[in-house]
């Protein structure tokens, strides 16, 4: 028996070494197909259009340097203004970015998830000469530890916190590490931002918000402090607490959540001591965890910009607001749905981070032009139909579908979303959209029909067989 055993692991490791002895098989040769720019459109001006570049979740507009930061696809800095732009970091830092913050010259880019169920980050990177090189991070995370870093504020002494979804990061400006004062699992938080009136003053916010007035070492939970909390109960709570200081005025804070679908603009002249509900509404829609922003524009106490799927601003102080984007193709309001970030560098000079790249407004919230020039390359491609001519059908990430032929690039819905599977049928294309099928007109490329199975489950993944014999019979096997 013992004979056997080594004669078995003799063979064994003369095996493997004759295998790793090999040369290795020669590597695929890959070429970039595109788009480079933003593709056509098929849809006619007046109709919602999907047309944009992809997932932009940040955005720091400088004097000289644009940085816009995708959940995939790397970070990009622009020189003019948002004609053209240039992937700046390695791949070996190709991941999530989540925030980017100018401290003192520093800039910051904090790192996340690439999508919503992978849930890790490398940690907080910083660069002194504009992206061109970066340190190892300070804050650093294995991926198995699902640590993404949400947000990055520094106080005018340069003392640094962060936060993940369930924990707070603080780093004092003269020390090389950095401590964790508050874990809460159930905290969600996204935001952390320093008071622009008192040094040792920060809050964190999430579906909480957190108040320190000794520079972090303690934290009290202030969340009954908003005007919405005699509503809360205990299975209907506030999925994210936007917060933001105003520029123009020390001290004067504003907080924006939705309960129930009820949407509360709360302001604070007293540090969050004591919150006035200064507008409520339930007209601006989808205010949840992933879209939630607010901010005062510099020059104007008056003018407050809120982000959600949509934008709305006010004029008068928060009393009224109006509806400043729409995804209508040609339109002068036309911006891409899902606000991820924005960046207000002066009353009448916004920036949006969205879902379809990257917008500007020069006059309060009017018109927008769209600043996602050639290079911005973010498009997440979820699904890739073969076609029997060599074309290619791609399903993408909150673009809807796109017909691609040797570089060239055509949206073929005026509906937009999350695109996925597609195939070549006798007459037809049939392509997943928004988690549901529909077979599309191959002449006209506009018109689809609602063909989708009635049958239950995650219908985003779904993949498309053909049938061996019959080519306009096909199935649909889907994660249930």
């Amino acid at each position: 028996m013992l004979f056997k055993r080594i004669c078995t692991s003799f063979l064994i490791l003369l095996i493997s070494g004759f295998a790793f002895s090999q040369k290795p098989k020669k590597r695929h040769k890959w070429r970039y197909i595109g788009p480079s720019e933003i593709p056509a459109s098929n849809a006619k001006a007046g109709q919602w259009s999907s047309t944009g570049t992809g997932w932009i979740e940040d955005i720091e507009i400088g004097d000289r340097y644009w940085f816009a930061g995708a959940i995939t696809g790397g970070l990009y800095r622009s020189e003019d203004e948002g004609k053209t732009w240039q992937k700046i970091d390695k791949d070996s830092i190709q991941l999530g970015t989540l925030d980017l913050e100018f401290v003192n010259g520093t800039l910051y880019r904090c790192t996340g998830l690439t999508h919503y169920d992978e849930k890790f980050g490398l940690g907080i990177y910083k660069s002194t000469d504009f992206g061109e090189t970066w340190s190892e991070p300070e804050l650093s995370f294995k991926a198995y530890e699902a640590q993404p870093i949400w947000s990055i504020d520094a106080n005018n002494k340069g003392d640094l916190i962060a936060c993940s979804p369930d924990k707070l990061y603080m780093k004092p400006v003269d020390s090389l590490n950095w401590s964790s004062p508050l874990a809460n699992k159930v905290a969600q938080l996204r935001t952390v931002l320093y008071s622009n009136k008192y040094r040792n003053t920060v809050f964190a916010a999430g579906s909480l918000l957190y108040k320190s007035i000794d520079n972090g070492k303690t934290w009290n939970d202030v969340t009954s402090n908003l005007t919405a909390f005699p509503k809360l109960k205990a299975n209907r709570n506030i999925q994210r607490i936007a917060i933001c200081f105003d520029p123009n005025t020390e001290g004067r804070m504003l907080a924006f959540y939705s309960l129930n679908r009820e949407v509360f603009v709360d302001e604070s002249l007293d540090e969050g001591r004591t919150f006035t509900n200064i507008h409520n509404t339930y007209k601006i829609r989808r205010i949840d965890i992933n879209h939630a922003e607010i901010a005062v524009a510099p020059g104007d106490p008056n003018c407050i910009v809120l982000g959600g799927v949509r934008c709305f601003i006010s004029k008068d102080g928060g009393k009224h607001f109006f509806q400043a984007t729409y995804p209508v193709y040609k339109a002068d309001n036309f911006a891409h749905d899902d606000i991820r970030g924005m960046h207000l560098k002066a009353h009448n000079d916004f920036y949006l981070a969205t879902d379809g790249g990257v917008f500007r407004s020069q006059d309060t919230g009017r018109t927008w032009s769209n600043v996602s020039g050639a290079g911005l390359n973010t498009m997440q491609i979820y699904g890739i139909g073969l076609l029997n001519d060599d074309r290619r059908l791609l399903g993408t990430q909150d673009l809807g579908t796109f017909l691609e032929s040797d570089g060239s690039f055509i949206n073929l819905f005026s509906l937009y979303g999350d695109g996925g599977d597609g195939i070549d049928l006798d007459s037809v294309f049939a392509v997943l959209l928004s988690g549901t099928v529909r077979l599309m007109d191959k002449q006209g490329l506009t018109r689809s029909k609602y063909v989708h199975p009635p049958t239950s489950g995650n219908h985003f993944t779904a993949s498309f067989i053909k049938h061996p014999a019959d080519n306009g019979f096909f199935y649909v096997g889907k994660e249930l």
